[in-house]
């Protein structure tokens, strides 16, 4: 972080960890707002060759209206609401492997190249015709 004059000021990162979310998803929420026309999210105070500086008290007053955890800006009724709960999940059906697949059948030790080219789509055939021999 840097200061001038006293005034601390942060970049793209630093704003992103005050707001507690990713650099990536800090540069997605304010290309998000400046495309909406929300003119809550604060404007920084210049732009360099490395990118927007803003005031570091900008962004502190800005993290007040922002719900990290929701990705959205509170409106002015909104409280700090704990995170909502999540419904309980839905046990899973396992599904059976193709209980109704023919049994494989035995041989004497030896894997015959008809028997395993026989269960492979006939495109996939002729590129493997060429490799058992």
């Amino acid at each position: 972080m840097a200061t001038i004059r006293d005034t601390p000021l942060v970049g793209s990162a630093e704003a992103a960890r005050l707001l507690e979310i990713g650099p990536t998803n800090f540069s997605h929420l304010r290309k998000k707002m400046e495309d909406a026309g929300d003119d809550s999210f604060p404007a920084p105070i210049t732009k360099l060759q490395c990118g927007p500086i803003w005031l570091e008290s900008d962004m502190v007053k800005f993290k007040k209206h922002y719900d990290a955890r929701r990705r959205r800006v509170r409106s002015n009724g909104d409280a700090a609401a704990p995170a909502a709960k999540a419904a309980p999940a839905k046990p899973t059906k396992t599904v059976a492997k193709n209980a109704a697949a023919k049994p494989r059948a035995k041989s004497a030790g030896k894997a015959t190249a008809t028997a395993t080219v026989t269960n492979i789509k006939p495109s996939k055939k002729l590129a493997l015709a060429g490799k058992a021999g």
